[in-house]
């Protein structure tokens, strides 16, 4: 074999290897995707451990949400507004609260709105007093082509 077959089969591996490597590339860019579509479904809460709720204790969001689960049921902003000693007909401070609780119900966090100026938690009871279970993480073989293979014992068939 002469010099130049010698450097066109050298070249033509590294081609076959460069081919390979852009497929597992490929390979890899698809497993991102698919994690950050998988994140996107998940509550913003249980993202990298963030804390259950994330108001400021002794902010009125923080009282509000406590009333709320206290209460246990929806309440219009002017009974909220009574909760938190501020007097109802400032409207300026009003209109500030149920601001920020529309802001929250938008985002579909914490708050919802269940009629015009009336508000309820979303989740009453576990968003607050409960911890909420830890998410358990992908299998290690998530994303690749190994199969998760289980194991059944003779115990086990019917038959």
């Amino acid at each position: 074999m002469g010099v130049r077959q010698n450097l066109e089969k050298k070249i033509e591996q590294k081609r076959l290897e460069i081919v390979e490597l852009e497929a597992k590339l490929r390979e890899m860019h698809a497993f991102i995707q698919g994690m950050q579509e998988a994140l996107k479904v998940l509550p913003r809460d249980a993202v990298a451990g963030a804390p259950a709720q994330s108001l400021r204790a002794g902010s009125d969001m923080a009282n509000a949400r406590d009333y709320l689960a206290r209460i246990g049921r929806p309440a219009h902003i002017s009974e909220i507004m009574e909760e938190l000693n501020k007097d109802g007909s400032e409207t300026r401070q009003s209109t500030s609260v149920s601001s920020s609780l529309a802001s929250y119900a938008r985002k579909g966090e914490i708050f919802k709105r269940t009629a015009p100026n009336t508000f309820a938690l979303i989740d009453p009871i576990g968003a607050i007093y409960e911890e909420k279970a830890e998410l358990s993480e992908p299998p290690d073989n998530f994303g690749t082509d190994e199969p998760e293979v289980a194991t059944v014992a003779d115990d086990d068939i019917p038959f």
